[in-house]
């Protein structure tokens, strides 16, 4: 009796191992999907950066432009809206939606400054993408990064030396009020003469 009780025993342990086991791994599961296909939860794990590109672009007094990076921190894949494009210049190329906020001094709030309207986004432009252009959703997985445009925004006319601005991306079309925000930085130089008739978007 004691042998077989011990069994009895042993047999029970080894079902609620397996029952735990299986319910850890649907949940696990469970929580993939939501993080990975809703827009609010997914944003959790996504990050926002920027980054200096050394070179102008043919604006006069302009040394530099800018880039903004979104970059997946989780442990999760998030589906995410990209443009896949093709430059003038023959060049294949992935984008997210992004715009620039300013600070504003007299309110101390963030206001847009600079973007496409989100209808406008992956849309044909001069000197820019060409028609061979798609909006597509994938997978940015873990630690997987996607770029904006770089972008010589100190370039717009408005701008002074030392304003703060920040990059805004947008990673899900359909929730155009869900965005990932890079943290701010200074302009620090100013082209020479008006840039209003200049290309300032790669």
């Amino acid at each position: 009796m004691p042998g077989r009780l011990k069994l009895l025993m042993l047999s029970r342990a080894r079902n609620l191992v397996a029952v735990l086991g299986v319910s850890v791994m649907v949940l696990f599961v469970i929580t993939c999907l939501l993080f990975s296909f809703n827009a609010k939860l997914g944003a959790l794990l996504l990050i926002a950066s920027w980054k200096t590109v050394p070179g102008g672009i043919g604006i006069p007094g302009l040394t530099k432009t800018y880039e903004a990076t979104l970059t997946n921190n989780g442990i999760l894949p998030v589906r995410v809206t990209v443009c896949d494009f093709v430059t003038d210049a023959f060049e294949h190329g992935r984008s997210v939606s992004h715009s620039v906020e300013r600070w504003d001094r007299k309110t101390d709030r963030w206001q847009f400054f600079w973007g496409m309207p989100r209808q406008e986004f992956c849309k044909p432009y001069p000197l820019g993408i060409t028609s061979d252009s798609k909006i597509r959703t994938v997978w940015l997985w873990p630690r997987q990064s996607l770029s904006t445009d770089f972008v010589a925004i100190q370039a717009n006319d408005g701008l002074q030396l030392n304003d703060k601005l920040r990059f805004t991306i947008t990673p899900f079309l359909d929730h155009s009020d869900i965005a990932v925000v890079t943290p701010p930085f200074t302009v620090d130089e100013r082209p020479i003469g008006s840039a209003s008739q200049l290309r300032i978007r790669h």
